[in-house]
């Protein structure tokens, strides 16, 4: 990388130790972000399991272990067999009609439009990559650089050190890319970095006049009848390519689906081949190695290996499309695991249908009486947040247990307003706020107001919950607020919020409780339903100097992927910068010093002093309006 990209990056880690997240980014941000639209069309062919050869007990089983693993997360999962969905289940809030971030999954589309540009002769992998863009000559360019195919691009192999951690900094990131340097020969080792992606976004885009999703939409999504999705683009203007794709688990599927029919689809006209089966075939093959012994020991051209049995379409925090050719099976994934690549998901599904799971049959199976009942059964129990009550509490009301808490937690808490002390740990997840740019605000005042029934004068939706909730608001500098309904009566409350522009599907829920020392706490779960990401917000109400006098709250903030793993993958992006790169673990030195630095911003928390006029009580009534 030049010394002035250096800088740059130097200055993004400088301002993310010391906690200053709204001014990392080295460019403004810009809303693009279309409104979050449920779909109603799925376009796949539905089945029973039995009439697929798979049973319906073991499809059940395969759900509710996903369910029970603490550290799975799943939100939406779709099954086809031999072309057919027999199994799709959601943990409420999130829905599969819901577009959901990709992540690196978005890398595959790409794979896939590379290859139909290849066919149209467009590109070759053995292209040179600066050759595409004479217009942005370095003045001291990397002899290493100068060797970069578009293969070395498509494997991962490029040793590239401009990574997703200058795109931060840089605001032209293609110049920033051929201006940097390889931490070895091209083709020498497996390297992963989105950047290589972007490259490959960007060449085709100087190709083909248009962006990806324009390029794609007659010669993919239209014929699929999957509806153009959105995908983030950089400052210049680019799809980003290595992430920022937001898809259905719908579309997910047919992709997959696409796939396992080695590019050809059943379109409205007929059979047409879509992608090249021969490009398919080597896509999604083995091309290197990547060092890992485990499902994800082989890559293709934007395609991971699962185990010997099948190849996948990866994004980390659990976003997968799993295609087994010999089982004619594909599964579509989205979730919001703890870890990266090689999640429980992954693990659990290769016990259920992997090489070592008993095999599927081809044949039509004789239905077991009331294994399809119990299999409906429990897709329909699905909840995202059922662990944070306890199973035995699912069906049960909050309000059933917790009695004359709610009238006294109302009573004692509503309409208060307090003003926090200074500090980052916004209700935004950082993890998304650093992946779109779209940076959290630093909050200045919090309101609570605790609502049972009808009677909250709040405009609903149609269908929308109306029973007892906390709403609470959260204000900024000037206009910026952020507000949260979250459900104190079991049930998830699903509603719309903008953050700078950008709309988002939210759901959130809420519990009561008395600290050891009879405080009143309240905790509260909060999705984000397009993204793997909740957030988890605990108020401890507290008061100094007798009843109603210096009334105070406690803030604590908390992630989910958690902090740990959001740690890791920014240590991850920072080994890439240098030649040869270690193995960072908790107990590394390096990891140790960052981990200390860096743990109060993903682990948050504020503290609040009550708002009080000499009105008292009827300035918190009026303040119970605030939204």
């Amino acid at each position: 990388m030049d010394w002035i990209g250096q800088m740059k990056t130097l200055d993004v880690f400088r301002k993310l130790m010391r906690g200053d997240v709204r001014h990392m980014a080295g460019y403004p941000f810009v809303s693009r972000k279309p409104d979050p639209r449920q779909r109603t069309e799925i376009g796949l062919s539905v089945s029973a399991p039995e009439k697929t050869g798979v049973s319906s007990l073991r499809v059940r089983q395969y759900f509710q272990a996903l369910d029970a693993c603490p550290d799975a997360h799943p939100h939406s999962v779709w099954i086809l067999r031999s072309g057919k969905l027999i199994a799709r289940g959601n943990w409420f809030p999130y829905s599969d009609r819901i577009p959901h971030m990709m992540f690196s999954l978005s890398k595959s589309v790409v794979s896939l439009a590379f290859g139909i540009a290849c066919q149209e002769g467009l590109v070759t992998p053995e292209d040179r990559l600066v050759s595409y863009f004479p217009q942005k000559p370095a003045l001291f360019r990397s002899p290493r650089m100068e060797k970069v195919t578009l293969w070395h691009l498509l494997t991962m192999t490029s040793t590239a050190t401009f990574s997703e951690a200058g795109s931060v900094a840089e605001k032209d990131w293609v110049r920033a890319f051929l201006a940097g340097d390889c931490s070895g020969e091209p083709g020498s080792r497996f390297v992963y970095n989105s950047m290589n992606t972007y490259m490959l976004s960007a060449v085709l885009q100087k190709v083909t006049g248009m962006p990806l999703t324009e390029y794609l939409t007659p010669r993919l999504f239209e014929p699929m009848e999957i509806p153009v999705p959105f995908w983030e683009t950089c400052p210049m203007g680019v799809e980003k390519g290595g992430w920022g794709l937001y898809l259905t688990v719908s579309d997910m599927a047919k992709l997959g689906q696409l796939l396992l029919q080695k590019g050809m689809w059943e379109t409205s006209e007929g059979k047409k081949q879509l992608v090249p089966s021969q490009w398919v075939e080597e896509a999604c093959s083995t091309q290197v190695l990547t060092g890992d012994e485990g499902i994800t020991a082989g890559y293709g051209y934007q395609f991971w290996s699962f185990g010997k049995e099948g190849f996948q379409m990866n994004g980390v925090f659990g976003q997968r499309v799993i295609v087994l050719p010999d089982k004619d099976l594909v599964i579509a994934v989205t979730a919001g695991s703890r870890e990266s690549f090689t999640d429980p998901i992954a693990r659990i599904t290769q016990e259920f249908f992997g090489e070592k799971a008993e095999p599927l049959s081809f044949r039509p199976l004789k239905p077991i009486p009331g294994a399809q009942r119990a299999l409906r059964k429990t897709l329909d129990s699905l909840r995202a947040f059922h662990r944070y009550e306890g199973e035995e509490s699912r069906r049960l009301s909050l309000w059933e247990k917790a009695g004359k808490d709610f009238r006294e937690f109302s009573k004692e808490l509503d309409g208060r307003r307090y003003r926090l002390e200074p500090g980052e740990g916004g209700p935004v997840p950082l993890v998304l706020a650093c992946l779109t740019n779209n940076f959290l605000f630093s909050p200045k005042t919090v309101s609570f107001r605790f609502v049972s029934g009808e009677g909250s004068g709040e405009k609903r939706e149609p269908g929308e919950k109306t029973g007892k909730e906390v709403q609470i608001l959260f204000a900024g500098q000037g206009e910026e607020k952020f507000w949260i309904r979250a459900g104190l009566d079991g049930e998830t409350r699903v509603f719309s919020q903008t953050i700078n522009g950008d709309p988002f599907l939210l759901g959130a829920m809420a519990r009561m409780a008395r600290d050891e020392e009879d405080r009143p706490v309240l905790k509260i779960q909060l999705c984000f339903l397009e993204t793997p990401c909740v957030r988890e917000i605990k108020c401890v109400f507290y008061q100094h100097g007798g009843e109603r006098k210096n009334s105070r709250v406690l803030l604590r903030f908390g992630e989910t992927p958690d902090a740990l793993t959001v740690e890791s993958m920014v240590l991850a992006v920072m080994e890439r910068q240098g030649e040869n790169g270690r193995n960072l673990s908790e107990k590394d030195p390096f990891f140790q010093k960052v981990h200390v630095r860096v743990e109060p911003l993903f682990r948050p928390k504020r503290k609040g002093t009550e708002l009080r006029s000499l009105a008292g009580t009827v300035e918190r009534r009026k303040n119970s309006n605030i939204m």
